[in-house]
């Protein structure tokens, strides 16, 4: 367990930061006993842990207990750690200190250093972790950044400083063990079933895009003849298909499990019908509301489960109101448990 030490007002980028590094952590708490100490605020007194990572600009007590010179310069500015280069966008405070082989740099001069003491190992390093962090999710990086991964860095060099100090810990990674990356198989539901729209833009649309659509798309080279005949076939269906006569084609759930191949994969479902939601700015567009709700789907949904498919809300106005997202929720796990 981490035991993170800051000041209130830098608790939320705490919590983000440690979103993103999946390792058990809490604040700080007096006397107990911590496999490491994140202290972003200076303050040691009381904290019981083998290492103390001690981040800020600022001088704090450690400096001068270790009787380390600090020297602060404003930002932005470049670090060197390694081979790697990232941004820092606030202060920096560097040190007149050999304490640490291959230190962390800046403008040529350290900016951590490291000191045992009492049993316990001090790592100071000369930035605020917390407020870079705040300053990532809330401001961004300007253009000329834009592929350095600051956010992966930062992570990666406390990282680093836990391996070093000896510290074990658990860590959720965000790709499977010896993968490159992860691929998430997932699909909003916003329509299903072709009869649920009469004169209708949607429908509209379809006919544009089978008849016309698929033919200068033939004519491009963009579809085959075989998807011609499919995309007129079902054009010409459609009035069988509103009598009852023929099967409707719009099938979502049967589409992608064919496709998938038995794949596993996440549907986003609407929860009710004819309902908008609200835009941010508060207005209401009629053309966003669906012509379908999860409990009109309940044979497609259970399907979908007894494929191992999961299962989630597609979302009106759950991003903006709890009980709104209680209700939407709701009208999924009625059918699901």
């Amino acid at each position: 367990m981490i035991g993170v030490s800051v000041n209130s007002t830098d608790l939320q980028a705490a919590e983000e930061f440690f979103e993103l590094f999946k390792t058990p952590w809490e604040p700080a708490v007096a006397m107990r006993k911590y496999d490491a100490v994140l202290c972003a605020n200076g303050r040691l007194d009381g904290l019981d842990a083998k290492l103390f990572l001690v981040y800020g600009s600022e001088e704090v007590a450690a400096d001068r207990d270790a009787a380390i010179e600090v020297e602060q310069a404003a930002g932005p500015s470049e670090v060197e750690w390694r081979s790697t280069t990232m941004p820092i966008y606030g202060r920096v405070a560097r040190f007149d200190s050999n304490t640490v082989a291959d230190p962390i740099k800046s403008g040529g001069k350290a900016i951590e250093w490291e000191h045992q003491s009492k049993g316990r190992l001090i790592r100071r390093i000369g930035y605020d972790l917390f407020g870079e962090v705040r300053c990532l999710l809330t401001q961004g990086q300007p253009a000329s950044q834009a592929l350095i991964p600051t956010l992966d860095l930062h992570i990666a060099l406390l990282r680093h400083l836990l391996v070093e100090g000896g510290v074990p810990y658990v860590e959720i990674p965000p790709r499977p063990a010896g993968s490159d990356f992860i691929c998430c198989l997932t699909h909003d539901v916003d329509f299903c079933g072709i009869r649920r729209h009469r004169f209708d833009r949607t429908l509209l649309g379809f006919l544009a895009r089978a008849s016309i659509g698929t033919l200068a798309d033939l004519v491009r080279g963009r579809r085959s003849a075989v998807e011609v005949a499919r995309n007129w076939a079902a054009l010409l269906s459609l009035p069988l298909v509103f009598a009852r006569l023929a099967p409707d084609f719009w099938t979502p759930f049967e589409d992608y499990a064919r496709v998938e191949e038995g794949k596993p994969s996440t549907f986003f479902l609407v929860p009710f019908r004819g309902r908008p939601g609200t835009a941010p700015d508060g207005s209401v567009d009629g053309l966003r509301a669906a012509p379908y709700q999860i409990s009109e789907i309940a044979e497609q949904v259970r399907g979908a489960l007894g494929r191992e498919s999961e299962l989630a809300v597609h979302g009106i106005d759950a991003w903006r109101d709890a009980d709104a997202g209680r209700a939407e929720l709701s009208e999924l796990t009625v059918l699901t448990g």
